[in-house]
């Protein structure tokens, strides 16, 4: 089963799909937090894309 993978920094969030049985990212995404008025819109918007 597919998983989402983040790394919310104060600059940057990035977010990624990733199965437990591989190391490969996929749909890697990076995000300005800025842009944002908080992860929930950022994982909202990363869902979206």
């Amino acid at each position: 089963m597919p998983v989402t993978v983040a790394d919310i920094g104060g600059t940057n969030a990035r977010f990624a799909i990733s199965s437990p049985k591989s190391l490969r990212l996929q749909h890697v995404t990076y995000l300005r937090c800025a842009d944002f008025a908080g992860v929930e819109d950022a994982y909202a918007h990363f869902l979206a894309s």
